[in-house]
């Protein structure tokens, strides 16, 4: 007899599966996410999506991309960085601001590897 069919099943295997979370902040580094049921990262090949309802979230992960991460070898183009607010960062010499695509009613939307998402 071999195993049963939950020991195929993706959320009994150690790291596999749905995240579990208790609603604790949860961290990269020193990067602490204040709600991570609220916060969504994407990645697509080098393409980059980070999805927050919290500024201090995106001012954050923009801050360490663009500095760099060695230790995973990210590095980010402030050139190529879009956001949908301001970021300031005078210890890097660097202002990036929204490059948002506005329709006639008024609905704003962000690009992302060919996608228009709605940043309502």
């Amino acid at each position: 007899h071999g195993p049963g069919p939950e020991a195929n099943r993706a959320d009994t295997q150690p790291g596999i599966g749905p995240p579990k979370t208790s609603g604790a902040p949860v961290s990269i580094g020193e990067t602490r996410c204040p709600d991570p049921m609220h916060t969504l990262l994407l990645r697509m090949v080098d393409d980059w999506l980070l999805i927050s309802r919290h500024k201090s979230v995106v001012e954050q992960f923009a801050v360490r991309t663009i500095e760099g991460i060695p230790g995973f070898n990210i590095v980010v183009n402030p050139l190529k960085t879009q956001t949908t607010v301001p970021l300031e960062y005078p210890h890097l010499g660097l202002s990036i601001q929204p490059d948002l695509v506005t329709e006639a009613d008024g609905t704003r939307f962000i690009k992302w590897c060919g996608l228009l998402i709605d940043v309502q």
